[in-house]
């Protein structure tokens, strides 16, 4: 697939960004983190609950489990600490605060995440590393992309990205997976096409374009950085799927 460069049409299917940092089980963690966010974000609210499905997609719990060699079921089990209501940029941030891991979530409906987010992120999750033994940070993307007709699809998305994708009736789905490196990090680049029925009979056609970027190494002296690096790294995958 050709060089290309992730641009505002591209980012205008962007639904979702996250960043997560793992590390080694800290117990009295949650309770530590509560009055520094309550104090940057007096119109937060939280709650302490296990993590539904879809925020267990959002965290990326398989990931997790791998990072920090924690048995899937007990992070599934686990009670967490979810924040709501952090607006940073005009942006709306979700904060899930367990004692090894804190991952924030963006959920866009539009184009406003900032090309580099490093400075929001850095200023919403604070300044708490010497309570914690850091070892990894991952940056979640995704984007999504519907269409009712493969001439549509192929407006918008790359063909070379989808090799010997044919959309016709008898199509049920599939994945398409590749691992990357880079300097600053270890890419997965997924993604996901689905059929679907339309409530006016119609068939359409969805896909999901998924990224998980994980820091090669760690600079606790410029956290911004880093998740500048990790988005930069994701959304130029990100940018071969896309026209």
């Amino acid at each position: 697939m050709c060089k290309k460069t992730y641009n505002a049409n591209m980012k205008n299917y962007l639904n979702g960004v996250t960043f997560r940092l793992d590390f080694f089980s800290l117990p009295d963690f949650k309770a530590y983190y509560v009055p520094l966010i309550k104090a940057d974000f007096p119109d937060s609210s939280f709650q302490e609950r296990v993590l539904t499905d879809d925020e267990s997609q959002i965290v990326n719990v398989d990931t997790l489990s791998y990072s920090l060699d924690l048995p899937l079921n007990d992070i599934l089990k686990e009670r967490v600490y979810v924040f709501d209501n952090i607006v940073k940029g005009g942006i709306l941030y979700n904060i899930f605060v367990s004692p090894h891991y804190i991952c924030i979530h963006a959920d866009i409906n539009n184009a406003n995440f900032p090309d580099e987010p490093g400075d929001d992120i850095n200023e919403i999750l604070g300044n708490f590393f010497s309570k914690i033994d850091l070892q990894k940070v991952f940056c979640m993307t995704s984007h999504f992309f519907s269409a009712k007709s493969e001439d549509e699809v192929w407006t918008v998305l790359d063909k070379e990205a989808y090799p010997k994708l044919i959309l016709d009736d008898s199509y049920e789905g599939g994945n398409f997976i590749e691992s990357i490196s880079s300097s600053y990090s270890w890419i997965d680049l997924k993604r996901s096409v689905m059929k679907s029925d339309v409530d006016d009979g119609s068939t359409s056609f969805d896909f999901v374009v998924l990224t998980s970027a994980e820091s090669k190494r760690i600079d606790k002296k410029d956290m911004k950085g880093l998740y500048n690096h990790l988005y930069e790294d994701s959304i130029a995958e990100v940018a071969k799927c896309f026209k």
